[in-house]
């Protein structure tokens, strides 16, 4: 018996399907019965567990931004050699040179923030300097976007593009409040979605607390309703008392023109009597004078 065991040992540790197949595999091949050896579909799968794929930063992705960077055509001229004007006579191989194809990272990033500067300047004036700013944080945010698609683990990278997008949200937010047109203009030409950051809850609204906010704003509705009610009541009597007070000022007028009056005769004694009562009126207490 001890021999029979030591033979099978053999063989499994000489066989290769050993090493690479399952032992629901070994099973009917050391049995003898081949027909039953499972195919490649019907092989249990459903134990093992699967690796989840990650996205790729979906709270960093998350910037509002509706476009990719686009490259740049290869034929385009660079901003700081437009101005030539030897450049359309010279050959095509020299021109070349002048064009983005021979240009670094640095140049073709100066020459599209060049070229966005003046559109925004064209549109909106000279004084533009937020707007500015954001278009410079756009083209940022656009490029380490790209960057991150391809090196993940730059945590580097990954810290300076949140960064930069809390940077222009904020600025958004202030040019939203300065300049309402400049913020709509602007947010359609950079094909950027401004969304504000919601308000922080420290914990779970209750049961309780739920109702007592229903119960503030339901309150806060009728105080409000009671308000504009006072108002309109206010105006429709202030309408009648200016009616009053114009028909009061004319009948005086009239009284006047019959006693032979003027309105200087009127008003300057009233005044005299006035300051002789203040006059008198005043008493010394103490070394100090009350009126």
């Amino acid at each position: 018996m001890a021999a029979r065991f030591l033979i099978r040992n053999i063989f499994l540790a000489e066989n290769p399907l050993f090493k690479i197949q399952q032992p629901r595999i070994i099973a009917p091949l050391l049995s003898g019965n081949i027909q039953n050896v499972p195919s490649e579909g019907d092989r249990r799968f459903y134990s093992r567990v699967r690796k989840k794929e990650r996205p790729l930063f979906p709270k960093l992705f998350k910037s509002g931004d509706r476009m990719k960077r686009e490259p740049l055509p290869d034929s385009t001229i660079k901003f700081w050699c437009q101005d030539i004007k030897e450049l359309p006579n010279v050959p095509d191989n020299v021109r070349r040179l002048f064009t983005i194809e021979f240009a670094s990272r640095q140049e073709i990033r100066d020459h599209e923030h060049h070229m966005l500067l003046e559109k925004i300047q064209d549109a909106l004036g000279p004084d533009a300097f937020l707007e500015k700013k954001i278009a410079y944080l756009t083209l940022r945010i656009r490029a380490l976007k790209k960057h991150l698609t391809s090196f993940r683990k730059d945590k580097v990278s990954k810290s300076m593009l949140s960064e930069k997008i809390a940077k222009r949200r904020k600025m958004l937010k202030e040019l939203k409040k300065q300049n309402m047109f400049n913020f709509l203009w602007l947010t359609r030409e950079l094909k950027v979605m401004y969304a504000p950051v919601p308000k922080y809850r420290y914990w779970p609204l209750s049961r309780k607390g739920s109702r007592k906010r229903k119960a503030h704003k339901k309150a806060f509705r009728m105080k409000i309703q009671k308000i504009e009610t006072l108002r309109e009541k206010y105006r429709t009597e202030k309408i009648m008392f200016d009616a009053y007070k114009a028909e009061t000022l004319s009948q005086i007028e009239k009284d006047l023109k019959e006693l032979n009056l003027s309105i200087d005769d009127v008003y300057d004694p009233v005044a005299l009597s006035k300051k002789e009562r203040v006059k008198k009126e005043k008493v010394q207490f103490q070394g100090r004078i009350w009126y």
